[in-house]
């Protein structure tokens, strides 16, 4: 049962992964594009999550925790970076 739980997840989570690249491609702005880079890094965390549930590897937690801290400051980085250029 839990298989089934994991293998939807794992399809909706390719299918917004999808969406993001499509936004990374043609976002009309640079903002849409790093608001976009995030949500890719989401993806991936998500994917390594999923990938961690399915072979029952719960020292990855702490990676994906580190990376999420990483990809929190790379957003302030680039909105103060956009922001800057605006000004």
């Amino acid at each position: 049962m839990i298989n089934i739980a994991l293998y939807v997840s794992l399809a909706c989570v390719f299918l917004s992964g999808a969406s993001i690249m499509y936004r990374i491609i043609l976002g009309p702005t640079d903002a849409d594009r790093a608001i976009a880079a995030d949500m890719l890094l989401v993806v991936c965390i998500a994917l390594f999550c999923l990938f961690g549930m399915y072979y029952d590897f719960s020292s990855i937690l702490d990676v994906l925790l580190i990376s999420s801290g990483a990809g929190f400051l790379s957003s302030l980085a680039l909105a103060r970076l956009i922001s800057r250029d605006e000004q």
